[in-house]
């Protein structure tokens, strides 16, 4: 024999649009004992206030974070030392990349995604102006290129049955070649990472 306690209570966020559901449990089960089938499972169909069924409407929430997405080159040399080749448009410089204080060319979990819905969603990743061959590449700007790696596309499943903290997620890492030496000496933007999201 099983003891079964429903309540409902969903929230939809569609965009940006946010919808509330309620769904009463029927005044009939509060605090009943209800018995089990064959198999031993209690089927209770839940009904809104009109006596409706309830149809297992989808209801997506997926939250997208992500990290400071900052490289700085430091070059081995002084300012003064820094000069400029007029016939390569080149500096001369040396250097290394960091992510803050640390020497490393590449941000990991730059992007990350959770499903928080009750329904699967198919996620991709990729830049703005990606190669045509790769979105996993972006473009030569100021002599640098990025990458995405990780699994740039697939799908999250349902959060169904899930604690919060443990939604289905995705996460998407951010480098920059590391032998790359910028052609200015000036803050640029690689390139921008687009995530598409279809239910």
């Amino acid at each position: 024999m099983k003891k079964v306690l429903a309540i409902l209570l969903a929230t939809a966020m569609v965009l940006s649009l946010s919808v509330a559901a309620f769904a009463t449990v029927p005044s009939t089960l509060s605090g009943a004992e209800l018995d089990g089938d064959e198999s031993g499972d209690v089927i209770v169909n839940v009904k809104d206030k009109n006596g409706n069924e309830i149809t297992g409407t989808k209801v997506y929430k997926v939250t997208i974070t992500w990290e400071d997405l900052v490289f700085t080159f430091k070059a081995d040399q002084e300012a003064d030392e820094i000069l400029w080749d007029p016939d390569t448009h080149t500096y001369n410089i040396t250097g290394k990349w960091y992510v803050g204080d640390t020497q490393t060319n590449e941000i990991e979990n730059a992007v990350k995604l959770a499903n928080h819905s009750n329904a699967e969603v198919t996620y991709g990743f990729k830049f703005e102006n990606a190669l045509e061959a790769s979105p996993k590449l972006s473009q030569l700007t100021s002599g640098v290129t990025a990458e995405l790696t990780g699994t740039t596309e697939g799908t999250l499943a349902s959060a169904e049955g899930t604690a919060y903290a443990d939604a289905p997620a995705a996460a998407v890492d951010v480098e920059v070649d590391e032998d790359a030496i910028p052609t200015k000496l000036q803050e640029f933007t690689v390139d921008t990472v687009i995530v598409t999201l279809t239910k």
